[in-house]
Formats: C-alpha cells, structure tokens, sequence
C-alpha cells in the first residue's frame, strides 16, 4: 500500500507536503517600518489583546481582520471539561517578528495556559490596516490546529 492510497478523500488532488505548519519565520523584508520599535510593540500587544483572558469575545475579535464565525469556534472551544478554564486563562506572547514590509508581519508565538503549562510554536500574521494592525483570520484559525475546534468557512 502507498501513501496516496491512505489520504483521505478531502485531500485529494493536495499534496501533503503543502500542508506542513511553518518551522521558521521568513526573513525580514528589505523595507521596514518607519518607526520598527513602534511597531514591534504595536504587534506584541496585538497578540496578547487577540487572547486576553477577561476580555470579552467582541474586544478579542476586533484585532483580527476577519472574524466571522468565530463565536462558533469559541463555544467549541468552551464546552467540556478541563476546555472552558484552559480558554479562559490564556495568555499569548510574541517569541520573534520580523517585518515582511513596512506593513506586514509575521511572528512566532507562545500560549501561556494557566494550569496547563506553555504550548509555543505557533506562526502568525498582521497587517497594517488604515494605521491599525490586525492579524489575519489564518492566525486564529491555524491556532485551532491543537484543539478539536475548526475554523469556520
């Protein structure tokens, strides 16, 4: 038996090898932000008003550039056991960032789950849109790839 005869029906016509997570952030672009400790700090932040435990659904949604249908996605994640506090008490730091320009970036970062311990590895991007970043809906939904949850269509 080969390898295309176990891949499921949805992937068909995808390769695989298209579907690994990132193991690396790119290399910075050759135009950066006017002001890159500005920005660095306007991203970081970012990142952790995305996640901010005791903020509400509507205030963490807001710092991504589409959030449709992510209410679904967090009643998932709500439901069961152990699943409601660990979503409750999560913090996200930014490990490394790199600007792509001076309006794009790109990050690697960490969530900090209390009682649950650090999970990192996670690859993201933001935008900078009418002077505001935003990261984009692929970085909460590429997040989801450790839970049961999906992102919706």
């Amino acid at each position: 038996m080969n390898g295309a005869e176990l891949q499921p029906p949805y992937l068909e016509g995808i390769s695989l090898s298209d579907c690994n997570a990132p193991t690396q952030l790119p290399s910075p672009g050759a135009q950066q932000p006017a002001d890159p400790i500005g920005a660095k700090q306007a991203v970081t932040a970012l990142v952790a008003r995305g996640w901010a435990p005791g903020a509400t659904d509507a205030e963490k949604f807001s710092n991504f550039d589409d959030s449709h249908g992510f209410e679904e996605t967090q009643r998932e994640l709500r439901a069961g056991g152990d699943a409601a506090e660990a979503n409750s008490a999560i913090l996200a730091t930014v490990d490394n960032l790199v600007f792509l320009s001076p309006t794009e970036a790109a990050f690697q970062f960490t969530f900090h789950i209390a009682g649950f311990g650090a999970f990192g590895g996670f690859f993201g991007a933001a935008n900078l849109v009418d002077g505001t970043w935003k990261m984009t809906r692929s970085t909460y939904c590429d997040a989801l790839a450790t839970t049961p949850a999906r992102c919706p269509a």
